[in-house]
């Protein structure tokens, strides 16, 4: 599978049930939110665009973790293939010897 080169990649049609995302709920999931947002043409106090956005690519989604930290034991089980994180998520992924070809 190709990788996304951004966050617009994850909605693409190729990428249907393989994408996992962290819940809003959180500090990252709001920047999350605003970067989608920004994309679609909002920005960080209108984030509009982003639920618009939502709402066409949800049924779509693998997973939705219920925080960023979920995301690592979603992943390693396999419930999802793609995902959006940050550093930390992937050094810890890294230090339990996955690479993005796992």
């Amino acid at each position: 599978m190709d990788r996304p080169k951004g966050w617009k990649d994850l909605f693409e049609a190729k990428y249907n049930g393989k994408v996992g995302i962290s819940g809003f709920g959180t500090t990252f999931g709001t920047s999350s939110l605003i970067e989608i947002s920004k994309l679609y043409g909002g920005s960080l106090t209108n984030v509009d665009p982003a639920f618009e956005q939502l709402k066409k690519w949800l049924p779509h989604v693998a997973v939705i973790a219920q925080n960023p930290i979920a995301v690592n034991t979603l992943f390693q089980q396999g419930q999802m293939d793609v995902t959006y994180t940050n550093y930390q998520t992937v050094s810890t992924l890294k230090g339990r010897g996955w690479t993005s070809s796992s």
